[in-house]
């Protein structure tokens, strides 16, 4: 134990004044009358033994008490880490600090950053030659490991820059302890300087080190904190992309402050170009999505952002995107051997689609022959027509292709095996098929396709209809026999349904790709569709769908993780190119097909990235976490909740409540250690109340 102003400690003088009231008190027993003097004698010393054993009682108590306060004023601390190290032993500091995008904000006390910096530099301005540093950052590349002396810390911190990087928090965070933990030359002290913010603690809360034994002081930094605006997320709203064919980016604008914000633009950027703006005003909290019609010229890489105009903070104002529009997209139409081409409803209307609008390229293969083909890498998506049962070997050979992001399009045969089906579906956690409606080839109707509304991708461009209107108005084709079918889990969707509510097709999200499920086979014993104007446009819209609505259409990748991708590329060399800047990524071939690229990419900022090889070239759309733009502030007592359970926590200082002198004070005396004060200064009134209580209830004499 050692002092933090030991001048005060000459206040110990202060025990000679109970010593002379001591030496002063000689009042006498009070004399009491007896009836008898026999034992006068004996009751006289009885009382003088009293008398003098309250006297000292007295002496020590007041003694004791004037010590402890005296020791109060002299602020007693405990040394921080193992207690056997002595005061010169050497110190090894952790600092943790907070270089997101965040702290490039300016308050009133300054730029966060700056504020961080002169913290810092007075923790180690009060450290002593031999304590050491470890200095961590939470964004972007660590700036430099192990331990270091106050001269290279203090060189490390005033070298560090925030930006746009992605988050390492927790990983910064557990190394830092991990070599606080294996060091065992003297105490430790800990700091996590930062913003107080909702983003800023963002994968801590789930950590596991409470029990680590390595207390960390958090510095809040920020107050005053103005509104933010960001774009939360680029998506392709209809998905079905093509040259020449009209597509939709959806742009969801979030307003994470707490106030309103008025005359913001939203714009969208193509290649370099205004393509198109809205103007946006945001109630607090409010989430608005804007919708910008492209059309890309040529196939390839369609790339550019949305930029938000007139948000204060700028750092998250551009949310960047990467579009891939294929030449034409490949299906594999698959027949059960022995059916005629000319009587395949399906193939006719494909063909005739390839013929006249190019964007598909159709092959065509026997159920038997599937097992054997390459389809990963090769086909969009794979047609299944009329199938009358699917062996397990394609049935799994299907399902990895689907998961790897493809499209598979299922028409059930009158002689379907339902067994199979249902073997099928249950490898994508589909439904099932329950029975049926109604007689093949009977031409009796027994309902009729229920009404359509607008809102998925394959009714789009097949229908004229006005903006106000949702319900599509056709003559609903008569239906004579189909499946019924029990859609099962979150991922289904049904597209069409029939009068009688049942689901006639149905679109399940699998992996990466996408599993569209028909009811209704293509053939006229099913229904009157094939006779209908409805049918062509229908069949090849979802054909066209599934070939397109995949996850590979938008290339992109968040900061904070690694990345991890899969792309139709050769390897084993790749490239990340952005603006000349290159680095080199691990590629492996995947079972797939697929050549599965990785990087740490702990260093990238928000942009294009070019990914190559011999073989070809992908853009890349590099964009931040939504919660880095998260600054909402958390109360100490919010911080306290989210963070106690997975970090042990010393104490949570506020630079915005008592000034950064203040705070500078607290935090040199929480580096020493853990300050004792207010005990002694408690047990010292424990003891003057006991005092109180032994001269008013204690007597010396005895009365009769």
């Amino acid at each position: 134990m050692t002092f933090l102003a030991p001048l005060f400690l000459a206040a110990l003088a202060a025990i000679l004044i109970p010593i002379a009231i001591h030496l002063i008190n000689f009042r006498k027993p009070r004399k009491v009358a007896f009836s008898t003097l026999a034992f006068f004698q004996e009751l006289r010393q009885s009382t003088l033994r009293r008398l003098k054993f309250k006297r000292w009682l007295l002496l020590l108590i007041r003694s004791l008490a004037v010590i402890l306060l005296a020791l109060a004023l002299a602020r007693p601390y405990m040394q921080g880490g193992n207690a056997v190290f002595s005061a010169q032993s050497p110190v090894l500091y952790g600092v943790l600090i907070d270089n997101s995008m965040g702290m490039t904000r300016i308050d009133a006390d300054g730029p966060l950053l700056d504020q961080a910096r002169e913290l810092v530099l007075t923790i180690i301005d009060q450290a002593r030659d031999q304590d050491r540093f470890l200095i961590y950052n939470t964004h972007g590349s660590l700036i430099r490991g192990g331990l270091l002396t106050p001269v290279q810390a203090r060189n490390l911190v005033r070298s560090l820059e925030a930006g746009p990087y992605g988050s390492s928090l927790p990983e910064r965070y557990e190394a830092m302890v991990q070599a606080l933990r294996e060091w065992s030359g003297g105490s430790t002290s800990v700091y996590w300087v930062g913003p107080g913010t909702a983003g800023s603690v963002q994968g801590l809360q789930d950590g596991d080190l409470a029990e680590s034994g390595v207390p960390v002081t958090k510095v809040v930094l920020g107050r005053d904190m103005p509104s933010n605006t960001r774009v939360g997320s680029v998506s392709l709203e209809g998905a079905v992309t093509g040259a020449g064919v009209p597509f939709t980016l959806e742009a969801e604008v979030i307003n994470t402050g707490q106030v309103p914000v008025y005359n913001h633009f939203v714009s969208l950027e193509v290649r370099g170009r205004l393509a198109g703006q809205y103007q946006a005003d945001l109630e607090p909290g409010e989430v608005r999505r804007f919708l910008f019609e492209v059309t890309a010229d040529e196939p390839g890489d369609l790339t550019g952002r949305i930029l938000l105009e007139g948000d204060a903070f700028s750092a998250d104002n551009s949310f960047y995107f990467s579009v891939q529009i294929p030449e034409s997209r490949r299906v594999l139409l698959v027949s059960d051997a022995g059916r005629e081409a000319e009587t395949s409803y399906i193939e006719s209307v494909l063909r005739a689609g390839e013929r006249t609008r190019a964007q598909l390229v159709i092959e065509t293969i026997s159920t038997s022959g599937l097992a054997g083909a390459e389809l990963t890498g090769v086909y969009d998506a794979v047609v299944l027509n009329e199938p009358e049962t699917l062996p397990d070997g394609v049935q799994e050979k299907l399902q990895q292709y689907v998961q790897a992001g493809n499209g598979l399009v299922f028409f059930p045969s009158e002689r379907g095996s339902i067994t199979s089906y249902n073997r099928f579906f249950n490898r994508f956690n589909a439904g099932e098929v329950t029975g049926f409606t109604g007689s093949y080839g009977s031409f009796s109707a027994v309902t009729r396709i229920g009404r359509i509304t607008r809102g998925h991708p394959v009714f789009e461009q097949i229908f004229q209809i006005d903006e106000d209107e949702d319900e599509i108005r056709l003559t609903q084709p008569s239906l004579y026999y189909y499946l019924r079918y029990q859609p099962a889990g979150s991922t289904a969707r049904t597209i069409l349904r029939s009068e009688l509510n049942d689901p006639l097709l149905i679109e399940h999200a699998f992996g990466n790709g996408t599993l569209m499920l028909n009811m209704l086979g293509a053939s006229p014993g099913w229904s009157a569709l094939p006779g209908s104007p409805l049918f062509a446009p229908l069949a090849y819209r979802t054909v066209l769908y599934a070939a397109s609505a995949t996850s590979s259409d938008m290339l992109r990748h968040t900061l904070g993780r690694p990345l991890d991708v899969q792309l139709p590329l050769r390897g084993p060399l790749v490239q990340i190119d952005r603006e000349g800047d290159v680095y080199r990524a691990d590629a492996r071939v995947t079972s797939t097909g697929l050549l599965h690229i990785s990087y740490p990419a702990v260093e990238w900022t928000p942009g294009i990235y070019e990914i190559s090889d011999e073989s070809g070239v992908h853009k890349l759309a590099v964009n931040t976490d939504i919660s880095e733009s998260d600054f909402r502030a958390l109360s100490t007592q919010e911080l306290e909740e989210m963070l106690s359970e997975s970090i042990a926590l010393r104490g949570i200082y506020r630079s915005g409540e008592s000034g950064m002198n203040a705070l500078q004070s607290q935090i040199t005396s929480a580096g020493f250690g853990i300050e004792l004060w207010h005990w002694f200064l408690l047990a010292a009134f424990l003891l003057l109340l006991i005092e109180t209580l032994v001269s008013r209830w204690y007597k010396a004499e005895t009365q009769s």
